[in-house]
């Protein structure tokens, strides 16, 4: 009877350790695959990493186009101030009113400039915006691609 018992106890290590050398041989082989999958990560981080400091920078000078041209904003209020006090006045002067009309017109095509390179700018920004969720996109494809293949390579040991 304890032969019996000694018998089934070697049968289950025996066992146990062929299912610890299969687990172990599966995991050696998931490793090359994990590790090409780490550096696909790492890789497409970095690229990303870079691309946020990027629109960081995009959305920087965004913001510095814009203060420019809410500046350039106020010199037309400004200007259109000047002519109406310009005009205004009892006997306006036509070489003044010519004058300041004139710098009105400067100050209008300097702000449509300004506006047409802000609205490059964002064309820009959202082709970039595009082309990164289409890589983050990427991204995702293939961690899901390789979690779904190794999660179909269950291995289960089962402890008495």
């Amino acid at each position: 009877m304890q032969n019996y018992g000694l018998n089934i106890e070697m049968e289950f290590l025996e066992n146990f350790a062929d299912q610890l050398d299969t687990i172990e041989e599966k995991s050696q082989e998931c490793t090359p695959q994990f590790e090409l999958v780490r550096q696909h990560a790492k890789e497409w981080s970095k690229m990303c990493a870079k691309s946020f400091q990027s629109k960081s920078e995009e959305l920087s000078s965004i913001c510095e186009i814009h203060d420019d041209i809410n500046q350039h904003i106020n010199e037309i209020k400004d200007s259109f101030l000047e002519i109406n006090e310009e005009l205004n006045i009892p006997n306006p002067s036509s070489k003044t009113i010519v004058a300041k009309i004139f710098k009105l017109k400067v100050q209008m095509q300097d702000l449509q400039k300004k506006l047409e390179q802000c609205k490059a700018e964002i064309s820009d920004t959202e082709k970039e915006n595009t082309d990164l969720a289409s890589k983050i996109k990427q991204l995702e494809q293939i961690v899901n691609g390789k979690s779904e293949n190794h999660a179909s390579e269950e291995h289960t040991c089962v402890v008495i």
